[in-house]
C-alpha cells in the first residue's frame, strides 16, 4: 500500500520530492544567473571605461548608426562613396575625427589615444559632420536599442550609457549560458568549455558598441542548450527557450550570423538520434520556438536581400580565373594571415592591433587543444565529425568571404568574426568527455577549477595589455622591445581614471571565479536521458532534470513510468 497512496512512498509523495528538487533547482538556476550576469557585467564596465572612444572595433562607425537608426533612420536612404558605402550625418561629438571614419591611433599600437581630438564634448553636439561607415545598412535591430542614449545626450554620457547597454544585453545572454548548467546534473560538464569559450576579445567586445558581442553571447548562449537538448537528450521548455533566443539573436543581429546558425544547427542535427528527434518534435515548447526562429530567419535574410549590408565587398575585380582569385585567397589566408586571423579568436582586441602579452595565446590554446584533441581521439566517430566540423567550416566561409575583397586588394574576415561557431567546440568538446566515459564528473569539475586558476587571470592581462596600449602606446625597440609597466599614467587616462577599469574587472573576474569553482563542486547525481523529472517544468525559467537517486528508486517501486 506504501506503493500507491499519498504517503512519502507513494505516486503524490514523489512529486512532491520532484516538485521540491525542482523549486531548489529553479533557485539555483535563477541565483546562478544574477552572480554571472553582475560578474560579467562589471567585467565589461571595466573595459568600457578602458578603452577610449573608437578603441574598440569600428566603434565610431557602429555609433553613429546606432545614432542614425535611434532617430527613426532605421532604412539607409542618404549618399554613398564612390564604392557605394553609406554616408551618414551625425554629430561631430561621435564622429570627432571626420571626415575620416577611424581614429589615428588605430592600426598604430605605438601611439597613444592622445593623438585623437576629444569625442563626446557638449559643444560638439549640435555640430553635424559627414563619415563613411559599412554598417550604414545593417539591421537597424540593436542599433535601434543602443542608440536611444546617444539620441538624447549625444556626448560622453551617452556613449558610456550607450557601451553600458550593450554590455548588460551580452552579459544577460552569457549569465544565462552559465544558468543554463544549473539546468541539471550534466550541465556542469558546460563549465570549463564555456570558460574556454568566452576568450578575452569575446568579454573586449561586451562593452563596445558593435553587435558584434551580441552575436557571440547568442551563439554561447545557443551551443550551451543546444547541447543539452541533444547530447543530454532533454526536452526542458526553458532550454529550448534558450535555443530559441539564441539562434534569433544570431539570425537578424548580423549578415553573417545566417550561416553560422545554419553550421550551428547542422552540428546539433548530426547528434540526434531519431527516437530523441520525434520526442522533441511532439514537445508544443519546440514548435512554437522553432516557428518563431523560422521567423527570425526569414526577417534576417529578407533584410540581407534588401539591402545588401556587405555592399561590394564580395564582388569580384575581372581579369583573373575565379580559381586563380580563390588560390591567391588562400595563399594569403594562410600563409600571410593564418596567425593573425588564429589569435584573433583568443586576444586581440580592438582593430586586431592591440596584442596582450604572447604567453595569452600558447595557454588558452592549450586549454582549447585539452578538450578538443581529448574529444577528438577519445570518442565516436560521430562526435569527431561534429566537432571538426565547426572548425573546417568557418576556415571554409572565413576564406570565401575574402575571396572578393582580397581580389580588391584589401581583406574582410577577422578571428572575432568566427567566435560564434567556434565558441561551440570546447562547450561540445567538455560535454563529450563526460558523456563518452572518457572523463567523470569529477575529473572535469576539477578542470574547470584549473582554467578558473588558470584563464581568468589571462582576461585580467589582456585589459592591462590594453591600457597600456592605448595610455602610452607600446613602442617597439630593437634588439629587445621595452615596454611600459605602469598602467596609471599615460598621455591619455581613462575619464574615471585607470584604477577604476582594474578593480572592476578584476572583481568581475573574482566573482566569475567564485561562481565557477562552486558550482563545478557542487554535489549531486547525474540522471539517465529518460528521467521523469526531465519532463517537469513548474511556472518561471524551469531548469530541472530529476529529483533525486531516492525520489527515482520509489518511483520505479510503485511502477510509475
Amino acid at each position: 500500500m506504501t506503493g500507491s497512496g499519498d504517503g512519502p512512498g507513494g505516486a503524490s509523495g514523489v512529486r512532491r520530492r520532484e516538485s521540491i528538487a525542482g523549486a531548489a533547482r529553479q533557485v539555483s538556476a535563477g541565483r546562478t544567473f544574477l552572480w554571472a550576469f553582475v560578474a560579467l557585467f562589471t567585467v565589461g564596465c571595466g573595459w568600457c571605461l578602458a578603452v577610449p572612444y573608437d578603441g574598440f572595433a569600428d566603434e565610431a562607425r557602429h555609433t553613429v548608426r546606432a545614432w542614425s537608426a535611434a532617430g527613426g533612420a532605421l532604412v539607409f536612404h542618404g549618399p554613398v562613396q564612390g564604392d557605394g558605402t553609406p554616408l551618414i550625418t551625425a554629430p561631430k561629438s561621435l564622429a570627432p575625427n571626420a571626415p575620416a571614419n577611424s581614429a589615428c591611433f588605430q592600426q598604430h599600437p605605438q601611439i597613444s589615444a592622445a593623438c585623437s581630438p576629444p569625442a563626446g564634448l557638449r559643444s560638439d553636439g549640435r555640430r553635424m559632420v559627414t563619415i563613411a561607415t559599412g554598417a550604414g545598412r545593417y539591421n537597424p535591430l540593436y542599433y535601434a536599442i543602443v542608440g536611444q542614449p546617444l539620441r538624447l545626450w549625444p556626448d560622453n554620457r551617452g556613449i558610456y550609457l550607450a557601451r553600458t547597454l550593450s554590455d548588460a544585453m551580452v552579459s544577460a545572454l552569457f549569465a544565462a549560458a552559465f544558468a543554463v548548467t544549473a539546468s541539471a546534473a550534466r550541465g556542469r560538464r558546460l563549465l570549463s568549455g564555456l570558460l574556454v569559450a568566452l576568450t578575452p576579445v569575446a568579454l573586449n567586445l561586451s562593452a563596445a558598441i558593435n553587435p558584434a558581442g551580441l552575436e557571440i553571447a547568442g551563439a554561447v548562449l545557443l551551443w550551451s542548450a543546444l547541447v543539452l537538448l541533444v547530447d543530454g537528450r532533454m526536452t526542458s521548455p526553458w532550454l529550448v527557450r534558450a535555443c530559441g533566443v539564441g539562434a534569433a539573436v544570431l539570425a537578424v543581429v548580423r549578415a553573417g550570423g545566417l550561416a553560422w546558425l545554419a553550421l550551428i544547427l547542422l552540428v546539433g542535427a548530426l547528434g540526434l538520434s531519431r527516437r530523441h528527434a520525434r520526442r522533441l518534435a511532439r514537445e508544443g515548447a519546440v514548435r512554437r520556438w522553432a516557428a518563431l526562429v523560422a521567423l527570425a530567419v526569414v526577417a534576417g535574410a529578407g533584410w540581407n536581400a534588401w539591402q545588401n549590408p556587405t555592399g561590394q565587398a564580395l564582388t569580384l575585380q575581372p581579369g583573373q580565373s575565379r580559381w586563380n582569385l580563390v588560390a591567391n585567397a588562400l595563399n594569403i589566408d594562410v600563409w600571410g594571415r593564418g596567425e593573425y586571423l588564429v589569435d584573433g579568436v583568443v586576444g586581440l582586441v580592438g582593430f586586431g592591433d592591440t596584442s596582450p602579452p604572447g604567453l595569452v595565446f600558447p595557454v588558452w590554446f592549450c586549454a582549447f587543444g585539452v578538450v578538443l584533441f581529448g574529444a577528438v581521439a577519445l570518442t565516436r566517430r560521430r562526435d569527431r565529425i561534429r566537432l571538426l566540423l565547426p572548425i573546417a567550416g568557418t576556415a571554409a566561409l572565413s576564406l570565401a568571404v575574402d575571396v572578393g575583397p582580397i581580389s580588391q586588394g584589401w581583406y574582410l574576415s577577422q578571428g572575432r568574426y568566427a567566435l560564434p561557431v567556434l565558441a561551440g567546440v570546447p562547450i561540445l568538446g567538455a560535454y563529450l568527455l563526460a558523456e563518452r566515459g572518457v572523463l567523470d564528473d569529477s575529473s572535469l569539475a576539477r578542470l574547470a577549477r584549473c582554467y578558473v586558476v588558470v584563464l581568468l587571470p589571462l582576461q585580467l592581462l589582456t585589459l592591462y595589455a590594453a591600457m597600456l596600449r592605448y595610455q602610452r602606446g607600446l613602442q617597439p625597440a630593437d634588439p629587445i622591445p621595452v615596454m611600459p609597466v605602469n598602467p596609471f599614467k599615460g598621455a591619455w587616462l581613462p575619464p574615471l581614471g585607470p584604477q577604476l577599469p582594474l578593480a572592476l574587472a578584476a572583481a568581475g573576474l573574482a566573482a566569475l571565479g567564485v561562481l565557477v569553482w562552486r558550482t563545478a563542486g557542487r554535489p549531486g547525481p547525474l540522471r539517465g536521458p529518460g528521467d521523469a523529472g526531465d519532463q517537469v517544468e513548474p511556472a518561471g525559467f524551469q531548469l530541472l532534470r530529476a529529483a533525486s537517486t531516492d525520489g527515482q528508486q520509489m518511483v520505479d517501486q510503485a511502477g510509475i513510468e
